[in-house]
């Protein structure tokens, strides 16, 4: 099951460097389409069925904004984690870590 990490960073013009509002609207959208995701201080990874998956919702994300408020630009970073020999979610990966700390 594949997953990535995306950063979406919208440069707004304006002297309030605080974009938390704009991620928060992401993070809606995600939530109102039933798309399952970890949400951390720098980044959010999210869950797909394939890849397929992955990409689109990358491309709505990086997109949401540019649509809803016109902004001028948006830097978006992406990493993929396409695992195909078994089904992984961000919080198996986690536990897993977890069982192996001292």
């Amino acid at each position: 099951m594949p997953m990535f990490q995306i950063t979406v960073i919208p440069i707004t013009g304006k002297s309030n460097v605080s974009v938390s509002k704009y991620i928060a609207e992401i993070i809606d959208c995600l939530k109102d389409n039933g798309i399952e995701y970890t949400l951390t201080p720098t980044a959010t990874v999210i869950s797909c069925k394939d890849i397929k998956e992955c990409f689109n919702i990358m491309y709505k994300m990086h997109n949401f904004l540019f649509e809803k408020h016109n902004l001028p630009r948006i830097i978006t970073s992406i990493m993929i984690d396409d695992r195909r020999d078994k089904s992984v979610k961000p919080k198996d990966k986690i536990n897993s870590v977890k069982q192996k700390l001292k």
